[in-house]
């Protein structure tokens, strides 16, 4: 297995009640894998081909970092750089301890 997927495997799946730590170690190895400026709200949507296809993949790696039970608020979207938005505003409130 190589490293990134290995670090990928690590990440606990968000739950609703583990946001900190799951959006900074998803932060870190989207970072890592070249996705981070796809999630970044001060930039604009992709829009060339390529950056659609990574911001797809983006969606999915964050579809399966995500529990079964807290993904109500990604189902119907299709962008990564969406549904972190929509994972951010439904978790952050949550405190850090949390």
């Amino acid at each position: 297995m190589s490293s990134s997927k290995t670090i990928l495997a690590s990440i606990t799946k968000l739950n609703g009640q583990n946001w900190h730590t799951w959006s900074k170690e998803t932060e870190a190895y989207f970072t890592m894998e070249e996705f981070w400026e796809l999630m970044d709200p001060t930039e604009a949507i992709p829009t060339s081909a390529a950056a659609l296809k990574r911001n797809k993949k983006a969606y999915a790696y964050i579809w399966f970092l995500v529990e079964p039970n807290s993904r109500d608020s990604i189902i119907e979207i299709k962008s990564g750089q969406e549904a972190w938005a929509a994972l951010k505003a439904e978790h952050e409130k949550d405190t850090p301890s949390t």
